[in-house]
């Protein structure tokens, strides 16, 4: 008799393919042949593994093991490991197939990483087997449909089955996530692989299932009455032998699932794990845990995982197919919302096409503030290249999060950023702030105002705090500029150029007359607000200009997150992200895009000039009275 073949014994039904479900009895309570010895044999006790599952099934046939199976449990297992032997030399034999139930046996990502944790589990249950693994599957619930010939997503989590997939190992998908619906799947691969076997579509092989439930026990017997030996692992180091053609099985112990001792030692030499104290690890008796474990070979075909793959995804009628918008994956998905790489070139390209009703803040422009604009976006491009911004910041206002990149390069990010939007780069940057009188050298780890100093933005303390305080103090640099633009200042003492445009962020900008100034002296300028709004003051002119502008904490966000210059022609960014399968980066990923040590600020005293100017004109006589900042 062979593998296949079957002995009638009682409380034994004949072999018949069944639906693995209701749940199977409690195998305590089936009956037991009696053998002739004095009492019914019950459950055989726990073995304790040798090596592996075949030398300890061996080791219970020496004398020095006698006792642990008897009658004819350890006759029928000696003729058992007569067949497999025999079967195991056939050049017809599959080697194991593995049925991973990952949600009962999953890893653990906190030890060694998933890729060669998935990889050390394969040749560990190969050699604790002791049969070569040809086959591996899992399901997964998961509502989208990818497949393997796609890469992973660009996301920071980590997908196991993903891996496996690489590896040439097959997983289902299924959704939704139901209770024991994906056991039912690989319960159904089962009974496929089971019938192709008996039916001759396959050669012998033993089907190996890891799973902590009990769902697969009436299954895995069906098949062991079929001939077909199965072997069941669960999390509690238990382990389960099902000899093909039998009515009982053999239980084991093995090591513990939840960390091999090799990923043990290499905590322990990575020093994640305590080698003193009370819970010190015996780094000796680990070495000789190591030697015990044997790893065998796994040979999976790669080629076939999309003919095996099983969909079992259903979706209701009241749901959307995908329960995250579909472009998101494929790099079409844009956030509604203001672009973190507009410009205050398209902006103005904005006012100019409106056509609500004129005088409104989404109306018409009218003809004069219309004529404003145009000649200044004219007058912008003629200049550019020579052209330069000055950035002016109320910290108050739009504070920052100690999140992202270092202080350094979160600061280099915004003023690149700032450069971006303006379209010139910015050559001097003020910073005003509420600093207490005694804070002499902004004390605090996460003190922002200490690494814009260091990268030479000019910092205004303004004690005691105020409404309206520290606007004052940076419009006031604003009204200085104006006046040196106006008495006809060119370059400052360093050599370098006046500004051809101010940038005042804040929340809000009660008083705007240095802004007014700034634009008669031919200096344009720009508020731009938190919530997403900002006027703009074409230069040479008396008009204003109410722009839609981003949503300034949402862009400082989504700069802590930017790896590339937003700015840069195919760079994606948070508010439209690279797409999940991608073949190559488009923009090269830079984590330090923001440049901080190149920034090169103005250290020149604008007052200063201003004074020398002031003193040249009153010596002809000829100032011109201008506003509130005369004096």
């Amino acid at each position: 008799p062979g593998p296949l073949a079957l002995r009638k014994t009682e409380g034994v039904s004949p072999f018949k393919v069944k639906v693995a479900f209701p749940v199977p009895p409690n195998q305590q309570k089936r009956n037991h042949p009696v053998d002739g010895s004095q009492r019914y044999p019950g459950p055989i006790r726990r073995l304790e593994m040798i090596e592996d599952v075949q030398n300890t099934l061996e080791l219970t046939q020496s004398e020095t093991w006698g006792g642990v199976l008897w009658g004819r449990y350890k006759d029928e297992i000696a003729q058992h490991l007569k067949e497999k032997k025999a079967m195991m030399s056939s050049e017809h034999f599959a080697g194991a197939t593995v049925y991973w139930d990952y949600e009962t046996m999953d890893l653990n990502p906190e030890t060694v990483r998933l890729v060669e944790q998935v990889n050390s589990r394969l040749q560990w249950i190969a050699g604790l087997t002791a049969v070569p693994i040809t086959k591996v599957e899992a399901f997964e619930y998961t509502p989208f449909g990818y497949t393997t010939d796609e890469t992973l997503h660009n996301t920071a989590f980590i997908r196991p089955m993903e891996m496996l997939r690489k590896c040439g190992g097959i997983v289902h998908r299924v959704w939704p996530k139901v209770e024991d619906r994906g056991q039912e799947v690989l319960m159904e691969r089962m009974l496929t692989s089971m019938k192709d076997i008996v039916e001759g579509r396959a050669g012998p092989r033993i089907l190996v299932v890891i799973s902590n439930s009990d769902l697969f026990t009436q299954t895995i017997e069906d098949a062991q009455r079929m001939g077909i030996t199965c072997i069941l692992m669960d999390r509690m180091n238990f382990l389960q032998y099902f000899p093909g053609g039998r009515d009982f099985s053999v239980p084991m112990t093995y090591f513990s699932w939840e960390i091999l001792p090799k990923e043990f030692l290499e905590e322990v030499n990575e020093g994640f794990a305590p080698t003193e104290g009370p819970f010190a690890i015996d780094i000796m008796n680990l070495e000789a845990q190591i030697e015990k474990v044997i790893e065998g070979p796994v040979r999976l075909v790669q080629g076939d995982e999309k003919r095996w793959e099983l969909d079992r995804r259903r979706f209701h009628h009241w749901e959307d197919k995908m329960p995250i918008v579909p472009q998101r994956h494929d790099g079409t998905w844009v956030r509604d919302g203001i672009r973190l790489n507009d410009t205050l070139a398209f902006s103005l390209q904005r006012a100019l096409r409106r056509t609500g009703a004129m005088g409104t803040r989404t109306g018409e422009l009218k003809p004069e503030v219309r004529k404003a604009v145009e000649r200044d976006l004219a007058d912008l491009a003629l200049g550019k290249g020579t052209n330069s911004a000055a950035f002016f910041w109320n910290y108050e206002d739009a504070k920052l999060l100690p999140a992202g990149p270092k202080q350094s390069e979160m600061l280099g990010r915004i003023i690149r950023w700032v450069e971006g939007v303006v379209g010139m780069p910015v050559d001097r940057a003020e910073m005003g702030a509420n600093v207490e009188p005694w804070d002499k050298n902004f004390a605090g780890p996460q003190n922002w105002l200490r690494e814009a100093n260091k990268l030479g933005m000019t910092i205004h303390r303004v004690w005691p705090p105020a409404d309206e305080s520290i606007n004052l103090a940076l419009t006031k640099s604003v009204a200085v500029l104006a006046k040196a633009a106006a008495l006809g200042v060119e370059k400052l003492s360093d050599g370098t150029k006046l500004p051809r445009l101010v940038v005042v962020v804040s929340k809000d900008l009660y008083f705007d007359q240095a802004m007014k100034d700034a634009q008669h002296a031919g200096v344009s300028a720009l508020w731009f607000g938190t919530k997403e709004r900002g006027t703009y003051y074409p230069a040479n002119s008396d008009q204003q200009v109410r722009l839609d502008l981003a949503e300034l904490d949402g862009a400082f966000q989504d700069l802590a997150e930017c790896n590339v210059n937003p700015f840069l022609p195919g760079a994606h960014t948070p508010d439209h992200p690279q797409p999940w399968f991608t073949k190559k980066f488009k923009v090269p990923t830079n984590m330090i895009w923001g440049k901080p040590d190149e920034l090169n600020f103005q250290k020149a005293s604008v007052r200063q000039v201003l004074a020398t100017a002031m003193l040249k004109v009153n010596d002809q006589d000829t100032s011109p009275k201008s506003s509130m900042y005369d004096d």
